[in-house]
This record gives C-alpha cells, sequence and structure tokens, in this order.
C-alpha cells in the first residue's frame, strides 16, 4: 500500500510466512538527493532453523530496476543456515568495490567474511528488527532485537555506492522460505522519504529506537537515536552527547553496556531524540574540528527533524567538547550537563603525568609538540579552555544565561571535581539561574554516575525552551513591558539580548499578574543598563 502523508510517500506493508517468493516487491524510487527512513520487523520462531541455504529473507535497498527475484545489488538481508544448519545469520552485504564503516556492539558474535559482515544468533527466536536510514551523504544499516541489547551497524558514503553501483532505485523485500508458517516472517515493513514519522505505530514504531548511523559531508560520522515516540510532527527534546575517550567515538555510550547506556536508555525512555557527533577523533578535547563536527551534525538533525529544546551532554574528556559549542552557540543552547566531564583543560594537561594518555591526546588535538610547557600548551589552545589559565580561556560572558548540571565525584582522580563544577561554576557566578552539582560515589567511570538519567531529565524539564511565549511587548516612554502566558506556583526568569547570542538574566525582576495565566514585567532600563533601541527578550523557567 503507498499512500501520502503531509507530502511525503510512504509504503506499509505486512508480510506473510511462505511460500518462495511470496511478498516480493519494489517499493517507492528513492531519488538521488532524496532522505528517507525505512524500518522492518521479522519474526524467527523456535523451529526456524533448516538445511543449510534453505532460505532467505530480505529487506534492503537495490540499485537494480526489476522486482519480484531474488537478486540485488545492494543492500542488508536476514538469513539463516548460512554457516551451518544450526546458527541463524544476519547479514550487511557489501559489495567489494563499495568501502563502508562497520561496527557492531561488544556483545556481538560478530565476524567478517570478506566484504561482508556477520551477527550469529545461535537460532535465538523472537522479532528483530532492521533499521535503514537514507540520506544526502550517507546510507546505513542497523539490526537489533527488541530489547536493544544488541545491534550490528555499517554505513556507507552515498556516493560511493552511486559511483560503483549507480543510482539507488528503492527497497526490496524478498522472501523465499517455504516453509509456510514455520519459516521466518517478514512482519511489518514501513518507510516514509524524509525523516518522518512511519506508520502504521504497529510493528514499526512504538517499540524499539529508531537509529541512524551516518556522516556528514566531510566524512565524518555521527549516530541519532530516535525515541520510541518520535513524531515529526512535533519539535524534538534534543540532546548533543560528546564522547569521551573511550575508542568507540559517536558509538560509546550504546557500547558502553555496563555504564553510559543507562543514561541513553533512561533519556530515550523520556522521548529525548539523541544525536553523537565524532568529534573529529576520539580524544578531541573541544578544538575547532570538533565544534565543527558538532555543528554540522546541528544542521542535519535541523534538515531532516524539528529541533526544540536543544542540550548539550558532555561526557568525561566531551566536557570540553560540549561546554566549546555552548560557548560558540550560546542562542541555540537550552542547558549543558556535565557527566563526569572535564571543564579544564590545563588541569588534564598538568595534573596528570606527561606521559600519560589525556596529556597526548590534548597534545595530538592541538598539535601540541612533545614535552612543550605552558607557552605552547596557552598559545595553542587560546580561546578552547573553559575554566582557563594565563590568557587561553573562553570569555565567561559566552556562557551568560546557559544553566549547567554536573555530576561528578569527589573520589575521581581523572577529571578532578575541583577543576569541574568548582572551577567553572565560581568562574560563571551570577551569569545563570542554576549551577546544580550532583554527587555520585567511586572514581572516574564508576557507574553510579551513569544512574543519574532522572535527574539529567529533570534539569530539561525546568530549562527546556521555547518556555512561556511572550504574547506580547508594549513600547511606551521609558520602558517596554514584557507580557506571558504562566503557570501558578511556578517561578520565571527574563533574560535580554542585543546580538541573539549572548543572553544576560535580569536580576531582581519583579512580575505582576494583570489577569489569571498572565504574568508581566516592565523594563525601565534599571535593571538592564538603560533600554537599547534594540533588545531581544525571552522567559524560561526557573527551578
Amino acid at each position: 500500500m503507498v499512500s501520502s502523508n503531509n507530502g511525503l510517500t510512504a509504503v506499509y506493508w505486512s508480510g506473510k510466512n511462505g511460500p518462495s517468493g511470496k511478498g516480493a516487491f519494489r517499493s517507492f524510487p528513492i531519488g538521488t538527493n532524496d532522505a528517507a527512513r525505512i524500518i522492518a520487523t521479522f519474526n524467527v520462531p523456535t523451529n526456524a532453523v533448516g538445511p543449510t541455504n534453505s532460505a532467505i529473507v530480505y529487506v534492503g535497498l537495490s540499485t537494480d530496476s526489476g522486482a519480484g527475484t531474488a537478486a540485488h545489488t545492494f543492500g542488508m538481508g536476514l538469513s539463516y543456515g548460512i554457516t551451518s544448519g544450526t546458527n541463524m545469520v544476519f547479514t550487511i552485504q557489501n559489495p567489494s568495490s563499495v568501502v563502508g564503516q562497520s561496527d557492531w556492539s561488544v556483545a556481538h558474535p560478530a565476524s567478517v567474511n570478506g566484504s561482508t559482515l556477520y551477527y550469529v544468533t545461535n537460532n535465538t527466536p523472537g522479532t528483530f528488527v532492521l533499521n535503514i536510514a537514507v540520506d544526502t551523504n550517507a546510507v546505513s544499516f542497523v539490526i537489533c532485537d527488541l530489547e536493544h541489547t544488541n545491534e550490528l551497524r555499517a554505513h556507507y558514503s552515498r556516493a560511493a555506492i552511486q559511483s560503483n553501483l549507480g543510482v539507488i532505485q528503492g527497497i526490496y523485500v524478498y522472501n523465499s522460505d517455504t516453509r509456510t508458517n514455520a519459516g521466518i516472517g517478514i512482519v511489518n515493513v514501513g518507510a516514509k522519504l524524509g525523516g518522518g514519522t512511519i506508520t502504521p505505530r504497529d510493528n514499526i514504531e512504538g517499540q524499539v529506537n529508531f537509529v541512524a548511523w551516518s556522516q556528514d559531508g566531510t566524512g565524518q560520522s555521527f549516530r541519532i537515536d530516535y525515541p520510541t515516540n518520535y513524531d515529526s510532527t512535533k519539535p524534538a527534546t534534543v540532546v548533543l552527547w560528546f564522547h569521551g575517550t573511550t575508542g568507540w567515538r559517536e558509538n560509546g555510550p550504546y557500547n558502553n553496556s555496563g555504564g553510559a547506556r543507562l543514561t541513553q536508555q533512561s533519556l530515550l525512555s523520556n522521548g529525548v531524540l539523541l544525536a553523537y557527533p565524532a568529534c573529529h577523533s576520539d580524544a578531541d578535547y573541544g578544538s575547532s574540528n570538533s565544534v565543527i563536527d558538532a555543528s554540522n551534525l546541528l544542521e542535519t538533525l535541523r534538515s531532516q527533524t524539528t529541533v526544540g529544546s536543544l542540550f548539550l551532554l558532555g561526557e568525561s574528556a566531551g566536557g570540553v567538547g560540549a561546554l566549546n559549542f555552548a560557548a560558540a552557540h550560546n542562542a541555540a543552547v537550552d542547558g549543558v550537563v556535565l557527566l563526569a566531564g572535564a571543564c579544564s583543560l590545563h588541569s588534564m594537561w598538568t595534573n596528570l603525568n606527561a606521559s600519560t594518555a589525556p596529556s597526548n591526546f590534548i597534545a595530538a588535538a592541538y598539535g601540541i609538540n612533545a614535552g612543550a610547557g605552558d607557552a605552547e600548551f596557552i598559545s595553542k589552545t587560546a580561546g578552547h579552555d573553559p575554566v582557563g589559565y594565563g590568557t587561553n580561556g573562553v570569555p565567561a560572558d559566552r556562557f551568560n544565561g546557559m544553566p549547567m548540571l554536573s555530576i561528578c565525584s569527589t573520589s575521581d582522580t581523572t577529571v578532578y571535581k575541583a577543576s569541574t563544577a568548582d572551577a567553572l561554576f565560581a568562574k560563571l557566578q551570577g551569569r545563570a539561574p542554576e549551577y546544580t552539582t550532583v554527587l555520585h560515589m567511586g572514581g572516574h567511570g564508576n557507574q553510579s554516575a551513569f544512574t543519574n538519567g532522572p535527574a539529567i531529565w529533570s534539569f530539561i524539564q525546568r530549562n527546556a525552551y521555547p518556555s512561556p511565549v511572550l504574547t506580547r511587548l508594549m513600547v511606551a516612554t521609558g520602558q517596554v513591558s514584557v507580557r506571558f502566558k504562566s503557570i501558578a506556583g511556578h517561578s520565571y526568569r527574563i533574560e535580554h539580548t542585543t546580538n541573539l547570542v549572548d543572553w544576560v538574566p535580569v536580576i531582581g525582576a519583579t512580575f505582576t499578574e494583570p489577569q489569571p495565566g498572565l504574568s508581566e514585567w516592565v523594563d525601565d532600563g534599571s535593571l538592564t543598563g538603560g533600554l537599547s533601541p534594540a533588545r531581544d527578550y525571552r522567559v524560561r523557567v526557573v527551578p
């Protein structure tokens, strides 16, 4: 069935088990510059295993133009009996002429055979979900179980695919299992051009998170996790997650099954869309390259989704990256969460032996020569140290109006608390209404740090923007009246700016209530340094 919803063409299909070729068809074409999201569910019964090579069940993309055959040029397939008569195997099939990136979670019993990536499930019955994401730059394939305890993933440059194989024509669905209801079944397939919500939601969305693994125009990869309740018609609360020195780059939070995934799943369960830039390396410590990578990812999100509130999460070394991004994009960022996040480049540089990884990473990220002293460190990191040392610090006013939450430990000997929340918050005192510290147990990377998802979600809720919408500005001689909708029992703050970048909170503002549900504050210049001929205002909820 092909339909159109909000101008986005979609195809929905409920498949059946067998007989041979049942349900083989071609869906809508995907144009050269079209984006698409495709999701399919497979049912694997307990008696699915049969003779070697007895069947193939496949959903993927194809550059062919025909339909109704098992042939396909490019895509991802689900098959079983490939390695033996007792194992079911997911395969990501990649022609050797196309160079791609593949990855899998640490729990996967995965292997690579030539250009094909295999995941052996040992005939684990259940429902498995395939995610295919297509955008201008890349195509990604991710397959997982309903609980999302494991995932197998690969992504390829779209330009490389089209250069080697030709233009992608559309989706290909094929089921050659001849054992009728005893075989593997394609339960549902849903697809939509663009980043829109896929419906019907039954067996498509509302079960697991949709994962897209892609890259920007410079080849830097990123990952996007859509929550199960994602709806493209509504603004999404977005968290950009800046990874630490985990060695997993943009997939770090998912791969860290004993720690960061706890925070990840907590936020996803609350409907937060998570996006993870590669930040140019496993340890870029907030360099210009990492900020550019995150900026490119944000532009991708804005082109494919509706971004509502935007928060940053800096994990470990990613704290510096999150803060530098916040300083560069103050007007767009609604708050920063530091998850054992580094705030001082100089502390990481000097408090650990020069031969240790953090110092080496910082040297590599900023082009500092081996054995260099503070003079070269200050010169090379100028404007990139949030806390600052000498003349290299980020100006404090770049964080005006930006609330922050730091989850840290007094026992952390990698990212010292004194040079994390304590030093940063002291520098920023009075610039925003909230600088909250939550302590966790143990040292750096202790699992207790990652159990604070509820605290992070609470921070997001009370600082989410848009907050109350301004309903009226009344300008009179010597004053401006700011009126907005309000809720009894909540507190609010006014912020003002003359450049849409540096937002300054109004300290000591007194509100009146001209009528129920409306609050008003009058700017006579006494709390804002005088009235400016060009000034903007915004309202936020105070925790």
